[in-house]
């Protein structure tokens, strides 16, 4: 079985998003090009409630790029992006999302560690497939 991750293709990481990738949109062709050569097919996304840590706006006196200590844990603090259910959270338009296998997993848990030691989501996709 041949698989394909697709990390954050996201509205806020193209060209005029709040973390714009310059020149992020000329991947999406290309990626389109290439999902009938998978058989499995996961696009992971950035998903933050609108009072997320790791907003520079939920931190008073604080700006984009400084840094605060939550738990022990230095945490940089970043623009809003990526608001749950917000246009920069969704894909853009002419990805072709309708191929992705998503569907299988999990995403209940407050923090879904895609790549980390405990990102079990994809892992274990991929394993049963």
């Amino acid at each position: 079985m041949k698989a394909l991750v697709i990390v954050d293709l996201q509205n806020d990481f193209l060209p005029g998003g709040a973390l714009e990738v310059p020149e992020g949109d000329m991947i999406v062709e290309k990626i389109n090009d290439i999902l009938d050569n998978y058989d499995l097919i996961i696009a992971t996304k950035d998903w933050h409630p609108k009072d997320h840590i790791s907003f520079a706006s939920n931190h008073k006196n604080k700006d984009v790029g400084d840094l605060i200590n939550s738990e022990g844990i230095n945490q940089i603090l970043w623009p809003d992006h990526c608001i749950q259910k917000s246009p920069g959270s969704d894909f853009p338009k002419n990805f072709d999302s309708s191929k992705i296998n998503n569907s299988k997993l999990d995403f209940s848990q407050k923090s879904v560690l895609v790549f980390g030691s405990e990102g079990k989501g994809i892992r274990e996709l991929v394993k049963k497939e």
